[in-house]
């Protein structure tokens, strides 16, 4: 993919003379395509997505973004050294412990530009609730990061409208509720059992 690498100014004439002449080697090396030419609109083509996408899906994008914040926003959110300092351990590799209770589905990450944080809800006194391992357990495989997220966040009908991250203190219906929520997965994928 192009990259802008330097941005040249001239002071005075002779820089100015000076920038053209590097410009047009430039130029004529194929290192630089004058913004006035049809390689550059080919360039800029090359540049945008094969499809536009709709509106629906934008809305759709920004809804889920706002949602993603929010749940950030109220329940905070640790890094893997956070969760690990949270923790009251000490080792050379405070990433271990986040990577190592996720691997065991005690706890579960989701992605934040580029790096893994864990909802802060998860962990009680720095500890893993018991209770999230066991509703992970119960919920379809597939949903794992901002989908699972996500889930704890949006009101259940097995939960009387309430959230499941709401209901962090009765395991039996938060258990209850990943069932539910398993079932419809089942039921929407055709799978009768």
């Amino acid at each position: 993919m192009p990259e802008v690498i330097g941005l040249l100014t001239a002071d005075s004439d002779e820089d100015r003379e000076h920038v053209n002449g590097v410009v047009a080697d430039l130029v004529r090396e194929g290192f630089v395509v004058p913004a006035d030419t049809p390689a550059y609109e080919q360039l800029i083509d090359q540049l945008l997505p094969q499809r536009v996408p709709t509106s629906a899906t934008v809305d759709q994008a920004r809804r889920n973004a706002l949602a993603r914040q929010q749940l950030i926003e109220e329940t905070g959110a640790l890094t893997a050294e956070q969760v690990h300092t949270a923790a009251g351990l000490c080792g050379s590799n405070p990433r271990a412990t986040a990577s190592r209770w996720a691997s065991e589905d005690r706890i579960f990450g989701v992605g934040w530009h580029g790096r893994t944080l864990y909802p802060a809800f998860q962990f009680d006194n720095g500890r893993p609730r018991h209770v999230i391992a066991q509703v992970l357990a119960e919920l379809p495989p597939q949903l794992t990061g901002w989908p699972l997220a996500l889930w704890w966040a949006t009101p259940a009908d097995a939960l009387d409208g309430q959230r499941p991250l709401d209901r962090l203190d009765n395991d039996v219906a938060l258990i209850a509720a990943a069932k539910t929520e398993t079932a419809d997965w089942r039921f929407a994928a055709g799978d009768p059992a």
